[in-house]
């Protein structure tokens, strides 16, 4: 596993030693190496019996044939996996219409979190909590986000609507479309709807005026509470800084444009396929995605929300602390709409990444159009994902 969540983990390891006495040694690897170390391990027999995931690396693992399918096991122990959200249980590398390969323990989504002082300041409605509100459809959330926005008499911004904190193109699932073709083998960016989505997507900054342009982002901050009445961002560590006394969040599910699509990320526990304790992984993999393991580690880590049903309760009440007046249902309720484009699930997509998102940077600095910018990237990208289909 890697070092981002070791200290969590460790709290689950002991806590299920005491109670199963089984015996578990963690190794520790950052996500740079974890390909490599993995592969190492298994082709010449080390022992490993568990691959802590993210969603690329659980994509990765259970392309190279890495980890031991897990629905046999699954209906034998009559596992609740119901409890986890349909989307997150779903999300790759798992196939609703064929195998389980990981089950997840917890998400990153990318949510609509707010000042609520200045939506009361500027006589403006909290955002609803309801998926796909009409409210919150693009044009309108654009709309809502404009009016937060205030310029001073020399017309310089000093409070921004809203301001997109992940990359753009993460965002693109909302307008129904994706940037390769669903069998990942035909890059769509040149296509006339991805075009028009993504220009559709931008317009918050590069022609409506509500967020910040490229060039016009220095200094902001959202946790600052000044200069930015809005985000759409994950979940994660920053939620834990919130001071309720100085910051007044709240929360929402993210804008759309056609449909409802969360981009987000899974992190998941998963068996290897060369396991030589089978029994007692599949143990710990229950205990720490559908068991007590849970609590322990969010007690520990409470970082990002978790996915099953039956210990949502007490995120929330971790959470609380933090964010007191935001309605964290709506974390739960992103589960349902969980998306994320399959560009990153392809096998180059360490090739692709800084040549997709350099025309992207063009494109979102005013540099290239998004039609020139895709047919310059197009031939590339294609036979990348044309190589790695042979």
């Amino acid at each position: 596993m890697n070092s981002g969540s070791q200290d969590g983990t460790m709290k689950a390891v002991a806590d299920f030693t005491a109670k199963t006495g089984i015996e578990v040694e963690v190794l520790i690897s950052d996500w740079g190496s974890f390909n490599d170390k993995v592969l190492l391990m298994l082709t010449t027999g080390q022992q490993l019996d568990l691959i802590r995931c993210d969603s690329g690396h659980a994509v990765t693992a259970a392309n190279n044939g890495w980890l031991y399918p897990l629905s046999n096991l699954i209906k034998r122990d009559n596992a609740d996996i119901s409890l986890i959200a349909k989307n997150v249980l779903w999300y790759a590398p798992n196939n609703e219409n064929g195998e389980v390969w990981v089950l997840p323990y917890n998400v990153a989504v990318t949510l609509l979190f707010y000042h609520r002082g200045h939506f009361q300041e500027a006589g403006v409605d909290f955002p609803p909590v309801e998926y796909g509100h009409q409210a919150l459809q693009w044009d309108n959330w654009i709309a809502m986000s404009k009016k937060l926005v205030r310029v001073d008499p020399d017309g310089k911004v000093t409070r921004w609507g809203t301001h997109i904190g992940v990359p753009a193109y993460f965002l693109i699932g909302a307008f129904n479309v994706d940037w390769v073709s669903p069998t990942l083998d035909k890059f769509l960016g040149t296509t006339q709807e991805v075009i028009n989505a993504y220009n559709k997507l931008i317009s918050v900054f590069m022609t409506e005026g509500a967020a910040p342009k490229p060039a016009e982002r220095s200094g902001l901050n959202f946790l600052g509470g000044v200069n930015l009445a809005s985000e759409v961002r994950q979940t994660g560590t920053w939620m834990l800084t919130v001071d309720p006394k100085s910051l007044d969040m709240g929360l929402a599910p993210p804008p759309w444009g056609s449909v409802v699509a969360v981009q987000g990320g899974v992190n998941s526990w998963g068996i290897t396929s060369t396991t030589k304790n089978l029994e007692a992984a599949w143990e710990f993999l229950k205990f720490f995605t559908l068991g007590d393991g849970l609590i322990s580690w969010m007690n520990y880590e409470s970082k990002s929300p978790l996915m099953n049903r039956r210990y949502f309760n007490q995120w929330v009440h971790l959470m609380q602390e933090f964010m007191p007046n935001a309605d964290l249902s709506v974390v739960l309720g992103a589960g349902n709409y969980l998306w994320n484009s399959q560009i990153s699930n392809t096998k180059p997509w360490p090739q692709i990444q800084p040549i997709f998102e350099g025309a992207l940077n063009e494109v979102n600095n005013g540099v290239k159009s998004m039609a020139a910018a895709m047919e310059g990237i197009a031939g590339q990208i294609d036979l990348l994902l044309k190589e790695s289909a042979q």
